[in-house]
């Protein structure tokens, strides 16, 4: 049996994905075969038996992972609080990821002042179509919910009956990982990719990135740091002292 965690992303994927490294009958995999992008599909979604993939991308293959793996596939779908899922995919919107593919597909400009109607967009899509493939009735799947974390693992383990250590799973469970943290924003994101920042996003952290970015280019003699009259002095003019 393989078993195939479908998600949005942003809702505890690689949390699942690393509790699942204690379950020693399985191998498992957090986008495993990145790797093989530019390969042929059946190469992208190639997975050995008894092996658990969880991978946020899947839902965009799913027929083909049932032409190729069914009947002996379990599906699970793993779920976040909506509103928790969407901010977090507003947050990282300008990231190059799969927010930043739907937002294309969507036919949308690169705009923060919408990243939240193109976040719900994706969640609400995504979700869909999870809840469409598995209502099919042939599907085998289960649900886990990451505010029940423990719960769903452990109806997870008792499904594929897994060799697991629970104790230390259930360890990993609680923590949290690709967290969207101030930091990470600063050391991802570009100043510029921002046109109207809001308070979710840190107005302070925007305002020092684009002073760092503003001292740079000072440094390497395109623009003056310090303004004058509202404007950036060219600088190669003499500064008057008063």
């Amino acid at each position: 049996m393989r078993v195939f965690v479908l998600c949005t992303g942003r809702s505890g994927s690689h949390t699942l994905a690393a509790a699942c490294r204690y379950i020693s009958n399985y191998t498992s995999g957090h986008e495993s075969n990145r790797e093989r992008q530019g390969k042929t599909l059946d190469e992208r979604l190639a997975f050995p038996d008894r092996h658990i993939e969880v991978d946020h991308r899947l839902i965009w293959m799913a027929g083909t992972l049932e032409r190729l793996y069914a009947p002996d596939v379990l599906y699970v779908h793993l779920r976040r609080d909506r509103d928790l899922t969407i901010r977090s995919f507003a947050l990282r919107i300008m990231n190059r990821g799969i927010n930043d593919a739907f937002r294309t597909i969507l036919d949308s400009p690169r705009d923060l002042r919408r990243r939240f109607e193109q976040s719900e967009a994706l969640v609400t899509s995504v979700e869909d179509n999870i809840k469409a493939f598995l209502a099919e009735p042939s599907r085998e799947s289960i649900t886990i919910d990451v505010e029940q974390f423990a719960d769903g693992f452990r109806e997870l383990c008792g499904r594929i009956e897994a060799d697991v250590d629970l104790e230390a799973a259930l360890e990993v469970l609680k923590i949290k990982h690709s967290k969207t943290t101030a930091r990470w924003l600063e050391r991802n994101y570009r100043a510029d990719d921002y046109h109207d920042p809001k308070p979710t996003i840190g107005r302070s952290l925007l305002k020092r990135r684009r002073r760092r970015e503003r001292r740079q280019r000072s440094r390497q003699g395109k623009i003056d740091f310090k303004r004058e009259g509202g404007r950036l002095r060219d600088p190669s003019e003499k500064r008057r002292r008063r």
